[in-house]
């Protein structure tokens, strides 16, 4: 049956129907679950990647929906589309991903954005491919960006993107066409071949089925997994090509991961006929499932255990055994079983072992989850104190209000303060509690003690607000604990129905916020969620009500205007300067063009050179400049020959010279940028480089002096003057020699004025101790600059 285009199998869910699999699935049979997301990882990694251009980070966006959709089956109310229901479950974790990763973006060190190194499954497609595509794929709106990557992922069926995306055939088909047209012709062979060979692997599969428990169930679910992403990773193996070898390991490695050492224990301590394996094969001819009797990486793990045992005592031992492994497909597959199966030996002796201090965090998080599965009372009370398991805890809350919700207290009142900011872990937990029950909720709440009770309250506050916002205002200004912040989540929680009435309320408490730590003041955050529910109601009320917020406190609508941006920026450009809007979005834009929508710049670029002069065109012009230097120096050095050959356009030039180099924090890009600069640039980099040479960024004095003969003559003195009081902060006595070796003259005069006054700051006697052995001329100058810097 064939259900995403890409692979048909003979699983006995897969005859199932989407329907069938969730009401089975939502019985708690995990072996469905595993149907469904082997039936739709590459559409969900699809969408991911179209939204986040990043290979990467969309299969970690797409596992985090697929936990997601588990946790949340018993909301799907139209079974049969569930297609739909996952896509928009992918499509919000994708942008909760950009909101999460938002505005700390790390200056690139050169002109291209460097991918990560391949993993084993990449070999096929070189870094260079995938670089080009993600550039390529870079510009492109999202509305086209997204059907071009489904339409290659899923088999080239229309029809699949058109449901995935909620849109019609020919919809698809002309977004298709558009995106088509937009990228270049060479590329597009190139985008096609990529695209194709980065579906998502049985590994995938695998890496879900953890996530949800289903590495605690036997070896039918094993098999039953496995043949899930069978097809569909033959697949995958076709287009891989030379790596073919190496992928059918990795797969093989999905049937190790389900830890079948439970039905295999009997066959390690009493040797049997048909042992462990004859458990598999039953299973398998029962279902009409792939045989792995031959297996290597089984055969690997059962020689494991018949080796050391499979008792409790025995794991340890095996445990050493899989860290000695080089191959770390298989130290990881191997090491997954065992702690399912160490969890279900003796659940306490697998605590302690985890515990220690040298135990990686991975393995403790999956310890516990599988307790968690299995008993998440007995869990939740035995794990230690510890800032690892704390760590733990407080990722779980939520999870924790959704099955054990009478523990969520409990648990909290053993956690230390957060370290993070926007942690929301204990407000979540607490607002899960306050939507069943919010007068139950509110009463621990109250009764909770320690760092944590505000967030507990907050997080009251806030659903409390949704239904009965004075109330909950009223509540908040009696208690002692929390001050202004339960008010502001209370406003946060009303923006999410009634955006008007939150804004209306901003003023009402301080406007709060951390330096350093963007979208955090109360206008910000309240704004942020005003424009998820209803954005064009919430720029209508800022346009009606221009003062009273602080540029911070816009900076709150940037995740709601760049995903606008990327879906299609001139569009969404043109609508609000129309109604004459745009002037309280231009912080917005700027944002989003710096961070998650930086591929929305040459887009804005193009709808500027379109639209009459204003001044926020004016301020929009400068931010494409200032984001593009800072981030993609290739398309800033592109921009330079569309400026006007005006005072403005030279002005621009200027900045955007200085804006190249960070203000001289970014030294290490001049030679290249000056390699490859328009002539109209190069003054400008030049004259930029030398005024702010600093001595945490020049590395070696001579090679800037060897650059002085690039400044225009006028300005070379200058330039032999800076990179002389640089050079005196890094090595003064170097410096002092350096000056004193040069020809009489200006340059020289210059140089030892500036040594002076710099290794004055530093030791001014030594400084004295070397003026007094320069010539008369020499000692003026240096005397004078002393003198002027205050240092008589």
């Amino acid at each position: 049956m064939e259900q995403n285009g890409t692979r048909k199998s003979s699983n006995v869910w897969a005859a199932q129907s989407d329907a069938q699999l969730v009401v089975v699935a939502r019985r708690g049979e995990k072996a469905a679950f595993v149907e469904i997301v082997s039936r739709y990882q590459t559409m969900v990694c699809g969408i991911a990647f179209g939204i986040l251009n990043d290979f990467t980070a969309s299969e970690d966006v797409a596992q985090e929906a697929f936990l997601i959709a588990w946790r949340k089956l018993a909301e799907v109310r139209e079974p049969e589309h569930l297609r739909a229901w996952l896509a928009q479950i992918a499509r919000n974790a994708a942008l909760t991903n950009i909101r999460r990763r938002g505005s700390e973006e790390p200056l690139a060190d050169d002109f291209d954005i460097a991918d990560d190194a391949p993993g084993p499954d990449d070999a096929a497609v070189s870094e260079e491919q995938s670089h080009l595509v993600r550039k390529a794929l870079e510009g492109l709106p999202e509305q086209y960006r997204l059907p071009l990557v489904l339409f290659y992922c899923e088999g080239q069926s229309t029809r699949a993107v058109a449901e995935s995306l909620g849109l019609s055939d020919d919809a698809v088909r002309q977004r298709l066409s558009r995106g088509r047209e937009m990228l270049r012709a060479h590329m597009e062979g190139l985008v096609e071949t990529v695209l194709k060979s980065k579906r998502p692997s049985a590994i995938f599969t695998m890496s879900v089925a953890a996530g949800i428990g289903a590495l605690a169930s036997p070896p039918a679910l094993a098999a039953a997994a496995f043949e899930a992403s069978y097809s569909p990773f033959q697949t995958f193996l076709s287009a891989m090509g030379a790596s073919k070898p190496l992928t059918a390991t990795a797969a093989t490695i999905l049937l190790i991961s389900i830890p079948v050492g439970y039905q295999l224990r009997p066959g390690y301590a009493t040797p049997q006929p048909q042992g462990a394996i004859s458990a598999v094969a039953n299973v398998t001819a029962s279902n009409s499932l792939p045989r792995f009797e031959d297996s290597a990486l089984l055969a690997e793990w059962r020689l494991l255990h018949e080796k050391h045992g499979g008792t409790a005592g025995a794991m340890p031992v095996i445990y050493a055994a899989i860290q000695a492994m080089d191959d770390p497909f298989r130290q990881s597959a191997f090491t997954t079983a065992l702690v399912a199966e160490w969890r279900e030996l003796d659940p306490h002796a697998a605590l302690n072992f985890f515990s220690e201090k040298s135990r990686p965090q991975r393995e403790r998080e999956q310890f516990f989850r599988e307790w968690f599965t299995a008993d998440p009372r007995q869990a939740l009370a035995t794990v230690p104190e510890t800032k690892e398991w704390q760590e733990i805890l407080r990722n779980s809350l939520k999870e924790v209000a959704l099955q054990v919700p009478d523990m969520v207290s409990e648990v909290v009142q053993r956690l230390p303060k957060k370290e993070n900011f926007y942690d929301r872990s204990v407000r979540d937990a607490f607002g899960v509690l306050a939507g069943r029950d919010f007068h139950n909720a509110r009463t621990i709440a109250e009764k909770l003690r320690g760092p944590n009770q505000d967030d507990a309250l907050a997080g009251v506050a806030e659903v409390w607000a949704r239904s009965d916002l004075d109330g909950a205002i009223a509540w908040a200004k009696k208690l002692n604990v929390g001050g202004d912040e339960i008010i502001r989540s209370a406003l946060v929680g009303v923006a999410a129905v009634n955006p008007v009435v939150a804004l209306e309320g901003i003023s009402s408490v301080p406007p709060g916020g951390r330096e350093t730590h963007g979208d955090s003041t109360t206008g910000a955050r309240v704004l942020r969620a005003a424009a998820r529910a209803d954005f064009e109601g919430t720029v209508s009320w800022l346009k009606r009500n221009p003062a009273g917020l602080s540029r911070d406190d816009l900076l709150g609508l940037g995740e709601v205007v760049t995903e606008k941006l990327m879906a299609n920026g001139a569009e969404f450009l043109t609508a609000h300067a129309n109604d004459g809007s745009i002037t309280v979005l231009v912080d917005a834009i700027e944002s989003a063009l710096m961070n998650r929508g930086a591929g929305a710049r040459p887009a804005v670029w193009e709808w500027i050179k379109t639209q009459p002069p204003s001044d926020a065109i004016i301020e929009l012009r400068k931010s494409v400049l200032a984001t593009s230097a800072w981030h993609d120096p290739e398309f800033a050095l592109a921009l330079v020959t569309e400026l006007p050959r005006t005072p403005e356009g030279d002005a621009d030039v200027t900045e955007l010279a200085r804006t190249l180099l960070n203000g001289g924090h970014e030294l290490q890009r001049f030679e290249k940028l000056y390699a490859t600069a328009p002539e109209r640039l190069r003054e400008p980099l030049v004259e930029q480089a030398f005024k702010n040479l600093s001595a945490d960024y020049m590395q070696d004095p001579k090679v800037w002096l060897s650059r002085v003969s690039l400044l225009p003559p006028e300005k070379q003195v200058e330039g032999i003057a800076a990179v002389a009081r640089t050079w005196a902060m890094q090595n003064p006595e170097e410096a002092a020699l350096w000056a004193q070796a040069q020809p009489n003259g200006d340059a020289r005069k210059a140089a030892i004025a500036k040594i002076a006054s710099t290794w004055a700051e530093q030791d001014e006697p030594a400084v004295r101790f070397w003026i007094d052995t320069l010539s008369s001329e020499a000692r003026s100058a240096a005397e004078l600059s002393m003198k002027t810097t205050g240092k008589r």
